[in-house]
């Protein structure tokens, strides 16, 4: 049995390929901003250069947006997973359910993987049945896509989330997790839930 989980490549491709097409605009500005620099050298090189320099850093915010971790350790025993990367915002308890936010910000890891080899997507949520109980992980950000050939199982690469973005967890009462407000999750190795 291999020891690391390593995402598919045609996952990983697609993922590229956003960021590819998302840094062109930033490139061409940047081509701008140097044609305008010779072509009209009256204008000045300042607004060049300052073009130039915004062009530069939109380059490398898009690439910061679209960081994933190819390969990760696989998880030991029957164990509930963080499906993002990010810091956990809140735990809020009632009567019969606890509900745990992540917040995932921009420059976190973009994948998000298989939390346990039970769930199953449901629009843009996460279902998942763990010791007869149903867990919900509900996803909130603007651009979410779900890879629905996936394979499911704990520590996949099952989607991506580019940007800012909230996972919310619906834990019933029986269960109850360790994690605390303010720690950081890692996407497939930050356990939730435990036996």
């Amino acid at each position: 049995m291999p020891k690391q989980i390593t995402t598919e490549i045609e996952y990983l491709t697609q993922i590229k390929k956003r960021q590819i097409r998302q840094q062109i605009p930033p490139l061409a500005l940047l081509a701008l901003s140097f044609l305008v620099g010779f072509v009209v050298p009256s204008f000045g090189h300042y607004p060049a250069l300052i073009v130039a320099v915004i062009a530069v850093i939109w380059y490398m915010y898009v690439g910061t947006c679209h960081r994933f971790k190819e390969k990760i350790k696989v998880p030991d025993g029957d164990l509930l997973l963080s499906p993002v990367t990010g810091r956990v915002r809140s735990l809020k308890t009632s009567s019969d359910i606890s509900l745990l936010r992540i917040d995932k910000s921009f420059i976190d890891l973009v994948e998000i993987r298989c939390p346990h080899a039970s769930c199953e997507w449901e629009g843009d949520n996460l279902r998942v049945n763990y010791h007869g109980q149903s867990l919900i992980f509900r996803f909130e950000g603007e651009h979410l896509i779900r890879f629905v050939d996936a394979v499911m199982e704990a520590g996949n690469t099952i989607g991506y989330i580019v940007g800012n973005a909230t996972c919310s967890i619906s834990i019933p009462k029986p269960l109850q997790t360790k994690l605390k407000p303010k720690e950081i999750c890692m996407a497939g190795l930050s356990v939730i839930l435990e036996d």
